[in-house]
């Protein structure tokens, strides 16, 4: 009681935009910020909290008329560093991290009927 939540964070904000180039042709841009939290398991609060991160992401679609859609994107375009799980074993005084991955890029298609 009176504790926080362990592993989620209390500020979570998330402002994106997207824009039409033509009526085929998107862009679309999202940054996404996540404050300070503890370790996943860390329920009495006990650990110092992890550092609050702020990753932006960016992608292109075109869609052609015949239903076929192709996309591309970058998550994380600024590459920041964080950890995205964060675990405390209270009996060794240790805190373990699982990095969150850096910049990547992804390409793909679709087709609606």
């Amino acid at each position: 009681k009176g504790n926080e939540i362990p592993g989620i964070s209390n500020l979570t904000y998330g402002l994106g935009a997207t824009y039409e180039l033509t009526s085929k042709f998107i862009f679309n841009i999202d940054s996404l910020y996540y404050g300070k939290s503890y370790a996943a398991n860390d329920f009495k609060n006990e650990t110092s909290k992890s550092n609050s991160h702020f990753v932006t992401n960016t992608s292109l679609r075109y869609n052609f008329s015949n239903g076929i859609s192709i996309y591309g994107g970058i998550n994380n375009i600024f590459n920041e560093l964080y950890c995205d799980y964060i675990m405390y074993d209270p009996s060794k005084s240790t805190t373990k991290y699982t990095a969150a991955p850096e910049r990547t890029y992804y390409i793909g298609g679709e087709y609606k009927f």
